[in-house]
């Protein structure tokens, strides 16, 4: 891979971004060397760990001084009736065990549909931000269009999405749709955003639901290195917990912000470990239980740890396997 950049000023620093192909056949513990040359200077790096047979890519990365925002609500619930507007329902009631549409907008055009509430920094350029639908259940086709209305807009946009990832769940099939919206999310900025529309093609609907997740300058903020992972995984006990390796982020022992969502998500266990030289777990920080606050369809909530040498994020339920959504860490770099 190459890419071309143009001159710095002197004391400037740049980030580049570099979305890398792994060939299905390429040999594991290979590390990747990075050449960077200007006129007759050149200089070479490798990176601290090589390719795995597991984690994720990121969907985006950056430095600098930065803040990760991450809304959602449900569109179809088996609990008690949605959060308005993604507000936290620490009260809410139980699976009910029967699937309910959520419609909140009072549009007569739309079947489902909720909002939630995007708070940016003041005066921040948004970097990056993603759409991200899901849906489960028995033959569930996924709904590869859905219905976005920004913050004074008078009307709903169609959005198509650019991909969509299928994983077989205990209650059927389950997928996660993902668009980028940073243009629509640049332009409308903060405020009350709407999504609605039908959460599959076809099929038994258990539960569905949308995320925003959003990367934005902060001047407020201290410098920092940020990645979003969308792994779309299904989340199992212990013993089939999700890991994300986190190496190379930051220095050990860095604190790190880690915003997660997960669908229907209720009773998901935390945390960050630390990975010994076989892949194997060794210690592990405290795990928080997510979706206390579960909009019913879909679980956003924070965590903060200290990444120590070689970490890894780590999800488990003790319930019934759940859909892993979106992950973004931010790690401070010291710098």
């Amino acid at each position: 891979m190459r890419c071309v950049r143009g001159p710095l000023a002197a004391g400037e620093v740049t980030a580049i971004f570099l979305k890398v192909a792994v060939a299905a056949d390429a040999p594991a513990g290979r590390p990747f060397t990075v050449r960077v040359r200007s006129g007759r200077l050149e200089t070479t790096a490798k990176s601290s760990v090589g390719v795995r047979a597991s984690g994720a890519a990121a969907r985006f990365a950056a430095d600098g001084r930065l803040a990760a925002r991450v809304v959602g609500n449900a569109l179809v619930s088996s609990a008690a009736p949605a959060a308005p507007c993604g507000a936290a329902a620490g009260d809410r009631e139980r699976d009910s065990g029967v699937s309910v549409p959520v419609d909140l907008d009072r549009d007569p055009s739309t079947r489902t549909s909720s909002c939630a509430d995007l708070d940016l920094p003041a005066g921040g350029k948004v970097l990056w931000a993603g759409l991200y639908w899901s849906g489960g259940g028995q033959g569930a086709v996924p709904a590869e269009d859905i219905r976005v209305r920004a913050p004074g807009m008078p009307g709903y946009t169609t959005l198509h999405a650019a991909e969509v990832a299928r994983r077989n769940l205990p209650t059927g099939s389950g997928y996660q749709a993902f668009a980028d919206v940073t243009s629509f999310v640049r332009t409308a900025g903060g405020g009350r955003w709407w999504v609605a529309g039908a959460p599959a093609r076809t099929g038994t609907v258990r539960h569905a639901a949308w995320g925003l997740v959003v990367m934005a300058e902060d001047a407020r903020q201290p410098y920092t290195r940020a990645v979003v992972l969308d792994a779309a995984a299904v989340v199992g006990s212990e013993d089939k917990a999700l890991r994300l390796p986190l190496d190379g982020l930051a220095p050990g022992g860095a604190p790190a912000r880690i915003d997660l969502m997960v669908w229907n998500g209720e009773g998901v266990r935390a945390g960050v470990i630390t990975m010994n030289d076989r892949g194997g777990r060794e210690d592990r920080s405290r795990a928080d239980v997510l979706g206390q606050g579960d909009a019913g369809g879909v679980a956003v909530d924070t965590l903060h740890a200290l990444l120590g040498p070689h970490p890894a994020l780590q999800l488990a339920t003790r319930r019934d396997p759940v859909f892993f959504g979106v992950a973004v860490v931010s790690a401070r770099t010291w710098s």
